[in-house]
């Protein structure tokens, strides 16, 4: 499928009036930290060949529709597109299903996205970056790294 995004886009870029279509491949989100109150930055990336040593997709916690409601998703793709003189910021994203807080662990546990299911999103929906640990041999789901600063972990205590 990873294919099929790149001849798409690709298509597309053709397709519209020259340069309306620019694909992106990284990106910087700020945000208030909610544990010290300052304003942080992070930056994100969408390569299919990160330093020669294969892709990297990076996942990012999403604004859902309410404000108590957040997706978790890996960006697979974004661009920016210019439409009768306005510019939409667009993600491409597979969505992670959010399966709730494992009862031994505190983790919060996911299921994969659905192979070939693709979301569209504005960037500006994106809240900041998140870990999210692939399944072992040992743990079937993917998981929530929450822990690794006090900002996330209060972000995600509800969840």
């Amino acid at each position: 499928m990873q294919g099929c995004f790149s001849l798409s886009l690709t298509l597309l870029l053709t397709l519209t009036d020259h340069r309306q279509v620019f694909p992106h491949r990284s990106c910087r989100v700020s945000f208030d930290c909610q544990e010290t109150a300052i304003q942080k930055t992070e930056i994100f990336h969408v390569s299919p060949s990160w330093r020669g040593l294969g892709p990297r997709y990076d996942s990012v916690l999403i604004q859902g529709s309410t404000p108590s409601s957040i997706k978790f998703v890996e960006v697979r793709g974004m661009f920016s597109i210019c439409v009768a003189k306005q510019v939409f910021r667009i993600i491409i994203a597979r969505t992670y299903k959010k399966r709730g807080r494992n009862q031994v662990t505190g983790y919060i546990e996911l299921d994969g996205p659905s192979d070939g299911s693709y979301d569209f999103y504005f960037l500006d929906s994106i809240i900041r970056s998140v870990h999210i640990i692939p399944p072992t041999t040992t743990n079937n789901k993917h998981v929530v790294q929450d822990l690794y600063d006090g900002d996330m972990y209060l972000r995600l205590i509800r969840s």
